[in-house]
């Protein structure tokens, strides 16, 4: 992906993130602090969303406004969710058994 659309997206993500936490914090359960919800959305989801070949599309070729009402952003926000929900349940599954095998042999 293109530096600069790369920026054009962060900058949309900022310009769109209230929307985007609210969304998402419906989402949350369960004790999570605000710092928790934080790194999810900028450091998992985000990464996520940059992915997503219909929004990078999206945000090259329409304002901030159209961006940010996209009919694809909510379903790209759950695959991006669903993503993440897969890597990070095969990597802690990874680490949890190279941590068994290094304390217990």
């Amino acid at each position: 992906m293109d530096g600069l659309l790369a920026l054009y997206i962060f900058v949309l993500a900022a310009f769109t993130g209230y929307e985007i936490i609210a969304k998402v914090n419906e989402l949350f359960e369960g004790e999570l602090t605000d710092d928790d919800k934080l790194v999810y959305v900028n450091n998992v989801l985000k990464g996520k969303l940059l992915e997503s070949e219909i929004l990078v599309q999206q945000a090259a070729n329409n304002t901030k406004e159209q961006f940010a009402n996209s009919p694809d952003l909510a379903n790209e926000i759950l695959n991006a969710v669903m993503d993440a929900l897969t890597a990070h349940s095969v990597m802690s599954r990874s680490a949890s058994s190279a941590s068994r095998r290094a304390c217990c042999g």
